[in-house]
């Protein structure tokens, strides 16, 4: 944390004083590591959650160009999707099965899961579907595809919607990879579907800005659901994708 704060400043100042254009692009990619992050927390502050977070991130590596397996990238993730319900208007705790949130009369839980290899993603879908509890209405799980991409990788486009593009498509790619996978452990428990998440940054050298953090989603419902289940998630869905 402390290296990306200390790159971020010599890119604000470098900027300040017209020099951006000798900025090594490695510092500019570990600020834009840092503005994920700000987004991630900010919305957290005066809750007793900050500290707690905020403690959590002094260790580990958090350049997430990186491939490794740390924990506090998964907190990250936790931290990014309840950013994004915080900014929908969700209320949210962190509790098991790691996000729950009310929605009208249901009561939501998200297992939060960051892939770093998609060769055992059916164990993974199987502890999502044991840590959803019997208390709420319905369970999501929320994969996170960010380290499935090679790594020191960014992605290069001529626009920004040809890039967010390229990353829905991603997205959706492991959805049709993986539809027999999450039929089969999503179909004997509370998880009624698969959100999956994509982070990447992105450059796009044509633009007055061209280092860019761009996010998709894409999701995956259960077939055949009883009407008023697939209302409620249909319904938290639109909110939430606003």
């Amino acid at each position: 944390m402390s290296r990306l704060i200390a790159d971020a400043k010599l890119v604000s100042d470098s900027w300040l004083v017209s020099a951006s254009g000798r900025i090594p692009m490695p510092l500019v990619y570990n600020a834009a590591h840092l503005n994920r992050i700000a987004d991630a927390l900010l919305p957290l502050r005066g809750t007793s959650y900050c500290s707690r977070f905020l403690t959590e991130f002094r260790s580990g590596n958090l350049n997430l160009l990186l491939r490794d397996r740390c924990r506090v990238k998964s907190l990250l993730w936790e931290l990014e999707l309840s950013a994004l319900l915080r900014m929908r208007s969700f209320d949210v705790s962190f509790v098991e099965p790691d996000i729950v949130t009310n929605f009208e009369d249901a009561k939501v839980g998200i297992a939060c899961k960051k892939l770093y290899s998609d060769k055992h993603i059916q164990n993974i879908l199987s502890e999502a579907a044991e840590q959803v509890e019997s208390d709420v209405d319905f369970g999501i799980v929320a994969l996170n595809l960010d380290d499935l991409a090679p790594q020191n990788s960014v992605l290069e486009a001529r626009t920004l919607r040809e890039a967010e593009d390229a990353v829905t498509n991603a997205n959706n790619s492991f959805l049709a990879r993986y539809d027999r996978h999450l039929r089969k452990y999503l179909a004997s428990g509370r998880l009624l579907s698969a959100l999956v998440s994509t982070a990447v940054v992105v450059q796009v050298p044509g633009e007055d800005i061209h280092v860019h953090n761009v996010r998709r989603c894409s999701i995956w419902a259960m077939r055949d659901l009883p009407a008023e289940k697939e209302q409620q998630l249909h319904e938290f869905y639109k909110r939430l994708m606003l």
